[in-house]
């Protein structure tokens, strides 16, 4: 039987996987360095009196337990990866941020030594970024539905439930802000999406290309809302070279600007660029606009060839 989240009616999400094996690797762990504890005390304490068979049965034990449990991690560890959608551990980041009538909500502390908000699977460190670190069997394990599950709360497409250090914050669609009913928008990098909780983050560890998800329970209506977080824009939130959000402007001309080139904004247009413009071929949308070199709304090989014209040309003028 799989250990599973879940909460009232809502739909359940497979955050461990300790149910597919009689103990877990942990326990096996934990078992077999007890009683490779308790052998080598035998040794310690009682080496001179005993018997050559006794030292012979002693020292096989000792090897046998550590056999054994090095047998039970590799063959679980790998039936794992066989079985897992991802055919091994992943390790994806996505940022995000929650404002509930115009304030930033914070989840509650991480408590205990693994400084985690979630479970080993699906969590945050006080850090405003989804962590999904393991192997997944099911990839609705990475959804944002399932990294509310781990943190103790809940998402919905009309509300949501956060745990804070004040405790459980609740938000429904009809509740008021400002005195007037408000709802839940969540949009990722920019776009607003449906049905949020299904929502998979995007397979990468760097943020970006990884994503940027801002929940918004507000009275506003849509075209009132920020929707880029501010910890990774200009002071008034937007993505740089955009004075108003949801403008569409697209600049025109990249000539051999840097700013261009530089998508891991490490000061330097480098291979790293390349890797990371080549994870966005397919992508549509005004929160790609920097790449998007003919201004058609995605990002395709003709990009791709513009992209490098840039690069080449930003290389070629760099003084070795």
């Amino acid at each position: 039987m799989y250990v599973v989240f879940s909460h009232g009616e809502e739909e359940d999400f497979m955050l461990d996987h300790s149910g597919l094996y009689p103990i877990t690797q942990l326990q096996a762990v934990g078992y077999g360095s007890l009683i490779f504890g308790i052998l080598i005390a035998i040794i310690i304490l009682f080496h001179e009196k005993m018997h050559d068979m006794a030292k012979k049965i002693v020292y096989s034990l000792v090897v046998i337990t550590a056999s054994l449990v090095t047998i039970y991690l590799v063959i679980t560890t790998l039936h794992l990866n066989i079985i897992s959608e991802t055919k091994g551990p992943v390790h994806w980041h996505a940022d995000f941020e929650i404002w509930v009538c115009g304030k930033k909500i914070e989840l509650a502390e991480p408590k205990g030594l693994s400084n985690k908000q979630g479970v080993d699977l699906m969590h945050a460190h006080n850090d405003n970024r989804i962590h999904v670190e393991g192997v997944l069997l099911d990839k609705k394990a990475a959804s944002l539905g399932a990294f509310f599950y781990a943190i103790g709360g809940s998402l919905s497409s009309d509300g949501l439930i956060v745990p804070t250090n004040e405790g459980l914050a609740s938000f429904h669609e009809g509740d008021k802000c400002n005195e007037k009913p408000a709802k839940l928008y969540v949009f990722v990098n920019g776009n607003l999406i449906d049905n949020p909780s299904a929502y998979i983050i995007s397979p990468y560890e760097k943020v970006p290309p990884g994503d940027r998800i801002k929940f918004v329970f507000t009275e506003e209506t849509i075209e009132e809302i920020n929707t880029y977080l501010k910890d990774i824009s200009n002071n008034n939130g937007l993505p740089p070279d955009l004075e108003t959000p949801k403008t569409g402007v697209i600049p025109q001309t990249r000539a051999d600007d840097t700013t261009f080139c530089d998508l891991d904004l490490d000061g330097e247009c480098n291979n790293n660029d390349l890797t990371i413009f080549d994870a966005l071929i397919g992508k549509c949308g005004n929160e790609f606009y920097k790449s998007d070199f003919d201004d058609d709304g995605c990002i395709t090989s003709t990009d791709r060839d513009l992209y490098s014209q840039l690069y080449n040309q930003i290389n070629k003028n760099i003084k070795p």
